[in-house]
């Protein structure tokens, strides 16, 4: 029986991929194109690229689901196959270790919803929370062993998107592992006071509550989820 994802990790070490979206365009992308739509239109082609990292070494793969929240997928079309596109994203995963004749851990990947919310943009807090916790529950549902949110624009969305990650985890209960990946950025200046307020977010999400002013623990059920949180300055290269 395969070691669980969090369990692995204090054994040793393990090899992450690396990029899909410049993988995908060589493979035959247009620049603009919806990679993510793939995962059903050209699976082998996805899977040829995950299969490499595989026999390269890869631990961890993750799933081709960058763009695959529903109002990323919108503007492509494809906001009604939100569901499947991150189901196969999964399966794609899997495959290709078991091509190698390995099992590997399958990352559900979480990228940003793609726009800026309230008072800046038109969507709001709802809407973003709603489009990430379906696609959390898609990649969960369809036995990813991790999701990692990466790349998020704004600390905001960051939280909303460890947020998501913790409702659409926990029915049914399930072992989840949160990774941030990327420069998390916001919309204030100060990079020291912005790190600052992440940690306190992130202790506070550990601990019950949403912000850290907020002493309401209105979230404790749903950050049960959340195992651990470690923040990383590298950018993964899309």
């Amino acid at each position: 029986m395969k070691q669980p994802l969090l369990e692995a990790i204090k054994g040793r070490a393990l090899l992450g991929d690396g990029a899909m979206g410049t993988q995908l365009m060589i493979a035959g992308l247009e620049q603009g194109a919806c990679g993510e739509a793939w995962n059903l239109t050209h699976p082998e082609r996805v899977t040829a690229i995950q299969r490499r990292y595989a026999e390269a070494g890869s631990d961890c793969i993750l799933t081709n689901t960058f763009g695959g929240s529903r109002i990323m997928l919108n503007r492509h079309g494809n906001a009604d196959n939100v569901g499947p596109i991150n189901k196969a994203a999964v399966d794609l995963v899997r495959e290709a270790f078991k091509s190698v004749g390995r099992e590997g851990y399958v990352i559900g990947d979480i990228g940003p919803f793609g726009g800026l919310m309230e008072p800046y943009g038109e969507f709001t807090e709802e809407q973003v929370r709603d489009a990430f916790t379906e696609q959390a529950k898609a990649l969960v549902d369809a036995g990813a062993d991790a999701i990692i949110i990466e790349t998020q624009t704004s600390l905001e969305e960051l939280l909303l998107g460890i947020e998501a990650v913790a409702i659409g985890a926990l029915e049914p209960v399930q072992p989840v592992a949160v990774g941030i990946g990327g420069e998390p950025r916001t919309l204030e200046r100060g990079q020291r006071q912005a790190r600052a307020w992440l940690v306190a977010m992130l202790r506070r999400a550990r601990n019950g509550a949403r912000h850290p002013q907020d002493n309401q623990p209105s979230h404790r059920r749903q950050y049960t989820g959340v195992r651990r949180v470690r923040v990383r300055s590298t950018r993964r290269r899309w």
